[in-house]
């Protein structure tokens, strides 16, 4: 520590997370001294912006940098299929698809941020992300998500877990898609938002039973195959719909009630 004048220099410093990345954005760092049309000097900077945020807690005196994040190269190819993730109020479902959209694997991330404090939760959320950015990374596959409508999620989960909509949370969803989407830029993996219409619905009368799985990977699925631009629908005969092209799906819900008994009708429409 030395100091000049005014100015106190702190040398040695090092940052526990991101020092790699911030080492060659401080060697852009210049000082041009040029002269405008009057004779008068003057300094400009050029290199990348760095942004010091000094923060002083119970442990003493933190210092924080944020600079511009750089694009990073995409890893990840539709071709080989893709990811869905599904948000609920505890965890985190994930399947994953070939890329005829055929199911290969599901798996569940448990996410439990009850009782947390919101920094204890972030971090729970922040390690659920890099979790599912690593699977994407190593299948070489994006990821895909619902586009956020906490509302509509809410009342699609009424149906099919009236639990999970009473727990989740805005909080909740708005940082697992956010930090989702940050890790996955980070490493390279492309985030595709669909259409959240009836995911649940979809999950559960197409795919929860026939396939073994939960309700939430069913919908997982659903979300992974509309990320693909496949239906996960019914036609109005009563069989599969035959969509393969990337576009987006609008699903228009009908239901027949008999005593206890629902029938759901799913059919897909073109933009």
């Amino acid at each position: 520590m030395a100091t000049s004048g005014k100015y106190l220099s702190i040398t040695g410093v090092r940052f526990a997370y991101g020092q790699e990345k911030l080492l060659p954005r401080w060697g852009t760092s210049q000082r041009i001294h040029t002269q405008t049309r009057d004779g008068k000097l003057s300094v400009k900077r050029i290199g990348t912006a760095l942004s010091y945020r000094f923060v002083r807690d119970d442990k003493g005196w933190r210092i924080f940098v944020s600079t511009e994040a750089q694009p990073v190269e995409q890893v990840s190819r539709i071709e080989l299929g893709a990811i869905g993730v599904d948000v609920n109020a505890d965890h985190l479902a994930v399947s994953e698809t070939d890329r005829f959209g055929n199911l290969i694997g599901t798996r569940r991330i448990d996410l439990i941020h009850y009782g947390k404090k919101q920094d204890q939760a972030k971090a729970l959320i922040g390690n659920a992300a890099v979790d599912v950015v690593r699977q994407a990374q190593t299948a070489g596959k994006p990821i895909v998500v619902e586009e956020l409508n906490l509302q509509k999620k809410k009342a699609e989960l009424e149906t099919t877990d009236p639990k999970q909509a009473r727990l989740l949370s805005s909080f909740a969803c708005n940082k697992v898609a956010s930090s989702i989407k940050a890790a996955a830029f980070r490493a390279g993996i492309e985030v595709i938002e669909v259409n959240p219409a009836y995911t649940s619905v979809i999950g559960a009368v197409n795919y929860a039973q026939t396939k073994g799985i939960s309700v939430h990977q069913g919908a997982a699925y659903a979300i992974a195959r509309r990320g693909l631009g496949l239906s996960g629908t019914f036609d109005r005969a009563g069989g599969p719909c035959a969509n393969t092209q990337r576009r987006l799906c609008h699903l228009h819900p009908t239901c027949k009630e008999s005593g206890e008994a629902c029938v759901v009708v799913l059919v897909e429409g073109q933009d």
